[in-house]
């Protein structure tokens, strides 16, 4: 929590978490209680590629093999179709899913998923930069599930 001073992440500054395996590791939560958040050009808070691992959580797609292209993960909604393997669930809400994004079923690794910021400003909010909470994608093209991302402010500018 942040109270009585303005947060600001800079230009070329970075806010982010720890990547999930099997289990949720970390979250970004920031709470401003008096004060203002302001995310400058070219400043982040990024989770993409923070959330379960390859071929883990709720929503997992499947896979046959190292080489196998794999199911896409789910979150929000179902995962997307590869050749006949069973797809990734869909869990959590679609309107404020409060989840990590599951792994995608690629063989080949290197498909983390979406992991989670909250962030709640009780003064103004101003977005110049980004918020990004994207699932990744490993060798043979298999996407992970994307994370969640809930912001809740009082004034915009």
């Amino acid at each position: 929590m942040i109270d009585g001073v303005d947060l600001t992440v800079h230009s070329s500054s970075t806010i982010t978490h720890s990547a999930g395996t099997n289990v949720v590791v970390r979250t970004v939560a920031i709470e401003v209680t008096n004060g203002d958040l302001t995310i400058n050009e070219g400043g982040t808070i990024v989770v993409s590629g923070k959330g379960y691992s390859q071929r883990n959580g709720p929503g997992a797609g499947a896979s046959r093999g190292f080489n196998d292209a794999g199911a896409g993960a789910g979150h929000g909604g179902e995962g997307g179709n590869a050749a006949g393997r069973v797809i990734g669930s869909a869990y959590g809400s679609v309107v404020g899913p409060t989840t990590l994004g599951s792994g995608g079923g690629g063989g080949d690794g290197g498909n983390n998923n979406g992991g989670v910021v909250k962030v709640t400003v009780l003064g103004t909010t101003t977005l110049n930069g980004s918020i990004i909470a994207k699932g990744t994608t490993g060798k043979s093209g298999t996407w992970g599930a994307g994370g969640r991302i809930a912001v809740h402010y009082t004034t915009d500018t």
